[in-house]
């Protein structure tokens, strides 16, 4: 939720409207709320390679027979994130932490060119090279296994974005700390 936030408050600076939106990862519905609040008239089609997610986005949106009937519902499919996309379709892709579900990331972002029209926008967030190394360490302390996701420093994936075709990429970082009470929590 976080993170769909923090990447929505950087659209104040995009011009254009997109008309048509990607979503590449189910967040519970978090990304789609905000673009939809921010770019009323956008279509959106969503993509996650977990059922369980976007069932849970589509729980959150309670899309009822009037939102049908007024052309709200989003599509959904569920496919593994290299499955191509609809070619140039998209004025935007948006993908909130999507790309930790792959297990090699150009396939990926090549894939997310290939559906974007000239000009068209990414926003997409993931964890960087220096996440979850505390969370890990506490978790193997406390006896908890867990597999960590594909991790990227930020210059590198600037390297791929600009290999896979987009220009001008940006990367922003941001340093969070959470802290708990017990390894249960």
């Amino acid at each position: 939720r976080h993170l769909a936030q923090n990447t929505d408050e950087r659209l104040q600076l995009v011009r254009n409207t997109p008309q048509h939106i990607l979503l590449v990862g189910a967040d519970h519905d978090e990304t789609r709320k905000l673009l939809a609040a921010r770019y009323p008239k956008a279509a959106f089609s969503e993509y996650d390679p977990r059922q369980a997610f976007l069932d849970e986005a589509a729980a959150a949106r309670k899309t009822g027979f009037f939102a049908k009937l007024a052309g709200k519902s989003v599509p959904q499919h569920c496919q593994s994130l290299t499955v191509p996309l609809p070619e140039v379709a998209a004025d935007m892709l948006f993908a909130n932490l999507s790309l930790i579900t792959a297990s090699e990331p150009l396939p990926v972002l090549k894939n997310w060119a290939h559906a974007l029209k000239p000009n068209g926008l990414l926003f997409f967030t993931h964890f960087g090279i220096d996440s979850l190394q505390n969370l890990n360490a506490c978790l193997k302390q406390a006896g908890i296994s867990v597999e960590a996701p594909m991790l990227f420093d930020m210059h590198d994936l600037g390297d791929m974005l600009l290999e896979c075709g987009f220009y001008d990429p940006v990367t922003d970082t941001a340093k969070l700390e959470l802290s708990y009470t017990s390894a249960q929590t």
